[in-house]
């Protein structure tokens, strides 16, 4: 009996692998997006738990299955091999305490005839001391508006002979005891500040001379320019600015050598609630006179 093979029409069962085929690449494309082995892990272990698919041979295969088929029989495997990365913590910087102001020193006064006369002392940035007597004429004593040469006592420009007036015998005993003075200028708030810096730095000519000439023969002058008045330090009041412009000239009653004179009174006059201060000034530029 002669058994013959039947003929297998052309095509036939490719459909089916054609579509087993399309199931596979769909899942495998999905599959391999994902970046990391923990994550394609994870997920082949909720596609099987959520009967996602048939089997994990379907899915992929080599290592793949292996890897997932282990993981379902031990989930606990996933955190062996890969474990979790440990939570960053987060410290929040503790805040910072501002630095409370340091209270402003008031500095016990004496006087020279008609001025008053700050005794301070400071350091320059060596840490070498000297010791300044910083006189200061009453507040109604300025420099003149607009002027470099001249006084004005509530706003009435005074004559030579009235300056020098100012430079009477107490005066001139109190200084006789510093080898070196300083005259000192400033400008109000008003105007260009290189303009009134300028003026300033010749008011400091101006004083520093005046002094020379209180004090005698044989002491070292210098000027110092503090420039313009800083408008952001100035009151409510902006009328009348004739109070920025105070005259102010300076004895060095001690000094220890080689000194930075410029350092040294700039840290004395920090702090202090009488007196004016550096800091509401453009400039601290200070020169010995020639």
């Amino acid at each position: 009996m002669t058994v013959q093979n039947e003929e297998k029409a052309p095509g036939a069962g490719q459909p089916q692998k054609r579509e087993r085929f399309a199931t596979v690449k769909k899942l495998y494309d999905w599959y391999d997006k994902v970046d990391t082995w923990r994550e394609r892990i994870d997920l082949l272990v909720s596609l099987i738990k959520a009967n996602t698919v048939a089997t994990a041979s379907t899915v992929t295969a080599g290592a793949v299955v292996t890897a997932g088929a282990v993981v379902v029989a031990n989930p606990q495997l996933v955190d062996t091999w890969f474990p979790p990365k440990p939570a960053v913590e987060i410290v929040q910087p503790k805040p910072v305490e501002p630095t409370p102001p340091q209270p402003k020193v008031e500095v016990t006064t004496i006087r020279w005839g008609q001025a008053v006369v700050f005794p301070i002392d400071g350091v320059d940035l060596a840490g070498r001391r000297a010791a300044f007597d910083v006189a200061v004429l009453p507040k109604e004593y300025t420099w003149a508006r607009k002027d470099d040469k001249h006084l004005a006592r509530d706003g009435r420009i005074l004559t030579d002979g009235e300056v020098q007036a100012l430079f009477a015998d107490d005066f001139r005993n109190g200084i006789a005891r510093s080898a070196d003075v300083i005259g000192v200028g400033v400008a109000s708030q008003e105007g260009d500040v290189v303009e009134e810096s300028e003026r300033a730095a010749r008011r400091a000519s101006t004083a520093a001379q005046w002094l020379a000439t209180a004090r005698g023969e044989g002491a070292v002058v210098w000027q110092l320019n503090l420039g313009q008045y800083k408008g952001a330090c100035a009151s409510a009041d902006k009328g009348d600015t004739s109070w920025q412009r105070p005259v102010i000239m300076v004895g060095v009653r001690e000094k220890d050598e080689g000194v930075n004179l410029g350092e040294a009174l700039g840290d004395a006059m920090k702090g202090k609630s009488n007196l004016p201060s550096r800091d509401c000034y453009s400039n601290f530029t200070m020169e010995r006179r020639k």
